[in-house]
C-alpha cells in the first residue's frame, strides 16, 4: 500500500504515519419526534470522515511545505485519493483542523512534526 496522498492529481512526498482514523456520521435532512416520542427522519447518508497524520519534515521539507500549503489553500472542495486496506479510495472533499508543531529549529532551518488533518466528504459515502 502506497502511503501517500495524492491531492488534486499531485502525489506529496510525505508518509502518512500511524493510523488512517476513519469516522462514520449519518446525516439527517430531518430528524424530531412527535408528542407521542416517536423519532421521525429522512436520512441524508452515511459520510465517511478520514483523520491523517503524516511524518516530520526533516526527510523532505520541501514536500512537506507543499503539502502544508495544500491543505491550507482557500478553495472549496478537493479531490482526494487516500490508501485504504483494499487499495485507494478516491473522493471530493475538504480539509478541516490542519495542525503541526514545530519540534526544532536549527540556524535558519525549522523542522515539524505532527501534521494532521481530518478529511470531510463532500457527498455522502452511502445512501438509503
Amino acid at each position: 500500500m502506497d502511503q501517500i496522498i495524492t491531492i488534486d492529481g499531485v502525489a506529496y512526498d510525505v508518509p502518512i504515519v500511524g493510523e488512517i482514523e476513519r469516522t462514520f456520521e449519518t446525516l439527517d435532512k430531518y430528524a424530531e419526534r412527535t408528542v407521542d416520542g416517536k423519532l421521525h427522519r429522512e436520512l441524508i447518508g452515511v459520510y465517511v470522515k478520514y483523520k491523517v497524520t503524516f511524518g516530520k519534515s526533516g526527510s523532505n521539507p520541501t514536500a512537506y511545505a507543499q503539502l502544508v500549503d495544500k491543505l491550507t489553500f482557500p478553495t472549496e472542495f478537493h479531490t482526494v485519493i487516500l490508501p485504504t486496506e483494499s487499495g485507494a479510495v478516491t473522493f471530493v472533499g475538504y480539509f478541516a483542523g490542519v495542525r503541526d508543531a514545530i519540534y526544532r529549529v536549527k540556524g535558519t532551518e525549522r523542522y515539524a512534526k505532527g501534521l494532521s488533518v481530518t478529511i470531510i466528504p463532500r457527498d455522502p459515502t452511502r445512501k438509503p
